[in-house]
């Protein structure tokens, strides 16, 4: 009975690190393409860099470059920010953006996306008015290749609001209820900011062994909230 206790003890102590080890991630030694990455390019319009966040993991276990494996875009180099395989890095905005991928069993590999071209949110204008009672945001060029991020938030006596629709295929346009207004509590008496999100993706990315590249691009309106 005392060894088998001590069995149990020691397994317990084995599988708690493993569930360390998938917190704080591992590295060097799984190659990229055998891992699993997701990198998003995401720019606000108007600013002149973008950000860009990468999570590359192996099952569940996030995974930390080795030192001859280096991810780039645009030249930039991704840094581990210190939680469980994800990286960063600010570059400067483009309309083209190659994500560089170096893993020394392989060599380098690069793929290229596009930002989505730029648009304006047409209506409501920028201070015009959205009806409580149901509006519809419309934008220019629309583009059915991609795909839209809509989210609307209100800060109204000291409460944050918000209401976000999964994304979509890009039509130039997207009815707002009078149902999803009241869910949301949204009312007379503040600004309601419209955040439209164009959204090009690929479903690869060479030098992984799959991977999501995703090229985003953000505009913001202010409507005053009408009956």
């Amino acid at each position: 009975m005392k060894k088998w206790y001590l069995l149990s003890c020691l397994l317990l102590v084995v599988s708690m690190g493993q569930t360390c080890s998938i917190n704080i991630g591992v590295g060097g030694n799984t190659p990229l393409d055998e891992a699993d990455a997701s990198i998003i390019i995401s720019r606000i319009a108007n600013n002149t860099s973008a950000a860009v966040s990468a999570t590359i993991r192996s099952g569940f276990v996030g995974l930390r470059l080795g030192e001859d494996q280096e991810i780039t875009v645009n030249g930039e180099k991704l840094n581990d920010t210190g939680f469980s395989g994800t990286f960063g890095a600010t570059v400067d905005a483009a309309s083209q953006y190659t994500v560089t991928v170096r893993e020394p069993t392989r060599g380098i590999e690069d793929t290229t996306i596009s930002e989505p071209a730029d648009f304006e949110i047409t209506s409501p204008g920028n201070g015009g008015v959205a009806s409580l009672s149901g509006f519809t945001i419309n934008w220019s060029n629309p583009n059915a290749s991609l795909q839209v991020e809509v989210k609307l938030t209100q800060t109204l006596l000291d409460e944050q609001l918000e209401l976000e629709l999964d994304p979509f295929t890009d039509t130039g346009s997207v009815d707002i209820s009078s149902t999803d207004i009241q869910n949301a509590g949204f009312g007379q008496g503040a600004d309601l900011i419209i955040r439209v999100t164009k959204i090009n993706e690929r479903n690869s990315i060479g030098g992984f062994g799959q991977g999501v590249l995703q090229a985003r691009l953000t505009k913001t309106s202010a409507a005053t909230p009408g009956p």
